[in-house]
């Protein structure tokens, strides 16, 4: 099935009940209570949300932000998801894993990609703004950052 999240019926699909484990892992799809609804309609036994954690740190990244206006932080992940959950009296679990990850790239890829993350966060990039961080932090025309995160894993047994 190539559809959207959003789009994606899983009645029409035949999918009521087909899967042992539904799994979301740091996708912007899941969000909502709707969201979380559409993956226990699809599963016999689990559901497992992975997404952003208490953390999330790049001092590149940060002065980018900064220079914003806006705070480098996670976006909203495990903790919205785990207050859906537990105000639907789910039986859960939730356990935060540390992890990090390094980006490389040309300083034209460094724009196209913060300003990505800059616009997802609901900011308004500046391509300018990222071009004078990106240049002053480039060697021999590259960037790379370092991104220290945690993400959130929540399992849970559907009713």
């Amino acid at each position: 099935i190539h559809t959207s999240w959003q789009d994606f019926d899983p009645y029409q699909s035949n999918l009521i009940r087909s899967f042992d484990i539904v799994l979301s892992s740091m996708s912007m799809a899941i969000k909502e209570e709707a969201d979380l609804l559409k993956m226990e309609i699809c599963s016999r036994q689990y559901c497992i949300y992975i997404g952003w954690g208490r953390l999330r740190k790049n001092p590149f990244m940060e002065e980018i932000f900064a220079k914003h206006e806006m705070a480098f932080k996670p976006p909203p992940g495990a903790q919205a998801i785990y207050e859906i959950l537990s105000s639907k009296q789910r039986q859960l679990s939730i356990d935060y894993v540390h992890t990090s990850w390094q980006w490389e790239g040309t300083i034209e890829e460094a724009i196209s990609d913060i300003a990505m993350h800059i616009d997802v966060q609901g900011g308004v990039p500046d391509p300018k703004i990222i071009r004078d961080v990106a240049t002053k932090n480039s060697h021999d025309g590259r960037i790379l950052h370092i991104t220290e995160a945690e993400q959130g894993v929540i399992i849970w047994q559907v009713p």
